[in-house]
């Protein structure tokens, strides 16, 4: 970390080489640098609201030599984007940050990064697409995952933007990387978040703190854990869950489901739970919301072995194969009726053509 300044001009950076990534969220653009690192250029907007300050704060905090926080603050570097400089222009006015990039082992053979939401899926559809990922590697890297979140939460960081894009894996050693940590803020900072990420229990524009940390890491390991990439899907799948399977399960309802967010159990506590210890402090945790019907219909199916007779037909398959026939006594109940009424009919023709001929 000690390979460049803590703080670097600009023009000293000289010519930029590829770009890494195009803009993106506080971000005009990454590109490689001549010293090894990648130069990350914020957006005008990104560098108000105390950021310079704060920025300095985190580079400060990986050229630590604490001894009592080695141990966490070599989880940072080793498994993060972790900020190694700021960059000022010439007036000295913060532009960038200096940041190592994320190892080959975290992209594909096509190059491209392998980001976790792979892993937020079921056995079942992984095996389908021929990704057949283990147990092991699941748990493995959601360790990584939480070794980093409770790094940062030791130092009293917070990330607030745990999502998928954030976080890479590397299958072949279960390791994991976490990306974007320059915006990490102490104690609290704005609630940023994607769709699906947010806290129920803290309201829209309420600073993120801990808590919501938290609630996000539990959210990001459990869909890792389970396959299930909905809220609700993912609390069943842990109430009904093998704790051999997936390691601090109850750890996990409780920083998801606690009727108070401030009894959310520690990122220290699941850290250990994914690593077999069975530590655990009962929080009081709301109701399981009921599933929705099509989820509990797919659930009970996966228990019963599909056939015909077991497996109603979809409305699409429906449309697909044509009306569905009347059932058999409603058939004899209407041909009935038909004829009964040509028998009339013909009555009816008979007494008129009689009547006429007298």
């Amino acid at each position: 970390m000690s390979v460049v300044p803590a703080v670097v001009k600009r023009a000293e950076l000289g010519q930029l080489g590829d770009p890494v990534a195009g803009q993106s969220g506080e971000s005009i653009g990454i590109w490689r640098t001549g010293n090894g690192l990648l130069f990350k250029e914020y957006k005008e907007t990104a560098v108000l609201n105390g950021r310079p300050e704060a920025l300095a704060h985190l580079v400060a905090v990986g050229r630590g030599e604490a001894p009592v926080y080695r141990a966490d603050r070599e989880a940072l570097l080793a498994a993060t984007s972790w900020p190694a400089a700021r960059v000022i222009d010439a007036q000295g006015n913060l532009v960038g940050c200096l940041i190592p990039e994320a190892g080959k082992k975290f992209r594909s053979d096509t190059g491209k990064l392998r980001e976790i939401d792979t892993l937020a899926q079921t056995d079942a559809r992984l095996a389908a697409q021929g990704l057949p990922i283990s147990r092991d590697q699941r748990i493995s890297v959601c360790r990584g995952i939480a070794a980093v979140a409770a790094a940062l939460e030791r130092y009293g960081l917070v990330y607030s933007d745990w999502n998928y894009a954030n976080a890479l894996w590397c299958p072949d050693d279960g390791s994991a990387f976490i990306i974007d940590v320059d915006g990490c803020r102490a104690e609290k900072m704005p609630n940023i978040c994607q769709s699906g990420w947010e806290d129920p229990l803290t309201s829209t524009g309420t600073p993120a703190d801990m808590y919501t940390d938290r609630f996000r890491v539990a959210l990001l390991v459990a869909r890792c854990l389970t396959g299930e990439r909905h809220l609700i899907g993912v609390l069943h799948a842990l109430s009904n869950g093998d704790d051999q399977l997936i390691p601090g399960r109850e750890n996990l309802l409780d920083m998801l489901w606690a009727e108070d967010r401030s009894a959310r159990p520690s990122l220290a506590i699941l850290r250990a739970a994914l690593g077999g210890a069975g530590v655990r402090f009962p929080v009081a945790r709301r109701p399981l919301p009921a599933l929705p019907a099509r989820a509990a219909a797919t659930a009970h199916a996966s228990k019963i072995r599909p056939s015909k007779l077991t497996t109603p037909a979809s409305p699409a398959d429906q449309k697909q194969a044509g009306p569905v026939p009347p059932a058999p006594q409603r058939t004899s109940a209407v041909l009935f009726t038909v004829l009964l009424s040509i028998a009339v009919l013909i009555a009816v023709a008979v007494g008129i053509i009689v009547g006429l001929h007298h």
